[in-house]
């Protein structure tokens, strides 16, 4: 189980992370945002790569931000899969032995946060998904009710909302 609780990141003047609180359970989350929505910088601080002045984020019950080198216990046989963009600028069979390997990590009961920029990527693989907005996480549920909520049958147009 990953959980988010008020995380937030300043790089100068810039809030690349905002207050991010969400929680993922042996699902596959998607985690979306256009460039500099804060994607990457959420994933860095789960792995301890950066550190947060503020909030907490929890692997398995561990927290990373007192305990930093607990990322270390849980490299072998990780419960947590963390994936940033994993299928940028690869071919059709490479993309699709991603995607595979990422729904075997499913089947094998881990938890996973997965990022991207393509929807039909995302549809294809996410149970949930939150959207980012500058640092903030505006929205998040199942694409599903998402798509009633929003009245749209199109990710992409549903993602499109939040940047209006």
């Amino acid at each position: 189980m990953v959980e988010l609780h008020g995380l937030t990141k300043v790089f100068k003047n810039i809030r690349a992370v905002d207050n991010l609180s969400f929680r993922v359970e042996e699902e596959i989350y998607g985690l979306l945002g256009e460039n500099g929505a804060g994607k990457t910088t959420t994933l860095r601080m789960l792995v301890a790569m950066v550190k947060p002045p503020s909030g907490t984020a929890k692997i398995n019950g561990k927290d990373l931000i007192k305990e930093p080198e607990a990322i270390r216990s849980i490299v072998h046989e990780p419960k947590v899969m963390l994936f940033d963009e994993p299928t940028s600028g690869l071919d059709v069979g490479s993309v699709r032995e991603v995607h595979d390997f990422i729904r075997f990590c499913k089947e094998e009961g881990k938890t996973i946060i997965f990022s991207s920029h393509s929807m039909a990527e995302v549809e294809k693989l996410c149970d949930k998904i939150g959207i980012i907005h500058k640092g903030k996480l505006i929205e998040e549920g199942s694409i599903e009710v998402l798509k009633e909520k929003y009245k749209t049958d199109n990710l992409e147009e549903l993602f499109m909302e939040f940047g209006r």
